[in-house]
């Protein structure tokens, strides 16, 4: 006991005079150098703190995710072709134009050689009730690609969270590893000096154990929300770094009729619902003029070499409605 005692007084002492400030003394006046032949060199300012790499944040994330999801991309892709297939549903047939020949060989002779020029005329508003069905198509599909980035978005917060919860629980499981290994060590210093038995010290060493199986598993975590957070950003090769960190700051508080009233006015899913309905209504009347038969006029002109006369002739088609008038397109819409 003595000699333990011994131990720990030396050791402070020690410590002590590592810690003392080292006394340098002054010089005398007569040593001192004389004022008017030195130039002093002006006291150094203080040194620049060092510039802190910048850590990304879940805006970064977001942006990365809005660039680059698959989802997003194709919900812009359906965007676009929605658009397309609206220029085309209001475009009006071609013109035909075409050769005309008759009585070829008549009395030796060419005959009635020509040529015709057709068109088709759409009715009932046809090409017009198109254009409103197909502007309703690119309404919801706009709807529906804003669902995507509201999903996007909670993915990518939510895992960004995860990530950051995660990391806490792996740098506390390194400070309970570090306290495990300080206190097997401390009951072997115990025991070593006999002020402790070896029963005391399986506790210890069980503690420590699961203190690194708790690392283990808060790095296993972290690893696994890291890939979460890069699969749902759109940029898998991104390696873990750091953070910005603001899990402390809580969110503001809503209230739930406020928040209810926000979301059936504002969720881009009730909208691309209400929008299918209108563009089931414009399809619906755009299948009940579909009976309203178009008009193909066709105008030919030709000259007659056996006369030497040039004739013209006018011919115009119209379907007569009496057998289709379209009742299953008018039932499916």
């Amino acid at each position: 006991m003595p000699h333990l005692r011994l131990h720990i007084l030396s050791a402070a002492l020690l410590a002590c005079a590592l810690v003392a400030p080292t006394s340098v003394a002054a010089p005398s006046p007569a040593a001192a150098p004389r004022a008017e032949t030195i130039n002093p060199a002006p006291p150094a300012g203080p040194a620049a703190p060092p510039v802190a790499a910048p850590r990304m944040t879940v805006a970064d994330f977001e942006g990365l995710a809005f660039a680059n999801h698959p989802e997003l991309l194709r919900a812009r892709a359906e965007i676009a072709a929605a658009s397309g297939r609206w220029i085309q549903a209001g475009l009006p047939p071609n013109p035909t134009i075409g050769y005309s020949a008759s009585e070829i060989g008549n009395d030796g002779r060419a005959g009635q050689q020509g040529a015709y020029l057709g068109q088709e005329f759409i009715t009932g508003h046809k090409l017009w009730l198109n254009r409103n069905v197909a502007g309703r198509e690119i309404v919801k599909h706009r709807q529906q690609y804003r669902a995507a980035e509201l999903r996007v978005l909670n993915d990518v917060r939510t895992a960004y969270y995860q990530v950051l919860a995660a990391d806490r629980r792996r740098r506390l499981t390194a400070q309970l590893v570090d306290i495990g290994a300080a206190g097997v060590a401390t009951v072997e210093d115990l025991i070593r000096a006999q002020e402790a038995s070896r029963f005391e010290l399986l506790p210890a060493q069980v503690e420590a154990e699961t203190a690194r199986n708790a690392q283990a598993t808060a790095e296993a975590q972290y690893q696994s929300a890291w890939r979460t957070l890069v699969s749902v950003a759109a940029v898998p090769d991104l390696v873990p770094q750091p953070l910005d960190d603001h899990l402390d700051v809580l969110p503001a508080e809503h209230d739930y009729q406020v928040e209810l009233a926000r979301l059936l006015t504002e969720s881009p899913q009730l909208a691309a619902a209400w929008t299918e309905v209108s563009r089931s209504r414009w399809a619906l009347a755009r299948a009940r003029v579909e009976p309203v038969p178009n008009v193909d006029v066709q105008s030919l002109v030709q000259y007659d070499n056996g006369t030497d006369y040039t004739i013209a002739g006018l011919q115009v088609v119209i379907p007569l409605p009496i057998i289709d008038r379209n009742p299953g397109g008018i039932r499916a819409a």
